[in-house]
């Protein structure tokens, strides 16, 4: 499992958001809520799984599944801690193909 950097977006300085990592089929990546992802791809389809290890009255919460056309550039966030976050505040995702795809994680200053 690769984990990403997380880049802190700030309003005097901005952040570069073509400075993505080439995807691996597993990320985890700190959380504190203003946290989120930038996913591209070319010439694949892709589908991106949040992975949600939290319970409502005992219930399994569903993992988030997000469907990312080819040739797309999508922002997938914020993600709320007491749903999101696995032990040790990161989250868990998984992505279908990683072919074409490149991903980074950005905060949001909270």
């Amino acid at each position: 499992m690769s984990q990403l950097v997380v880049s802190e977006l700030t309003a005097k300085t901005g952040v570069n958001a073509t400075t993505l990592t080439t995807a691996a089929l597993t990320h985890t990546f700190l959380n504190d809520g203003n946290t989120f992802l930038l996913v591209k791809t070319t010439s694949t389809e892709i589908t991106v799984t949040v992975e949600t290890p939290a319970h409502v009255s005992g219930l399994d919460i569903e993992e988030v599944a997000v469907v990312i056309p080819a040739a797309s550039t999508f922002l997938l966030g914020n993600f709320d801690p007491g749903v999101y976050n696995q032990i040790g505040g990161v989250v868990n995702i998984s992505l279908s193909v990683v072919t074409g795809a490149s991903i980074g994680a950005f905060r949001l200053p909270g």
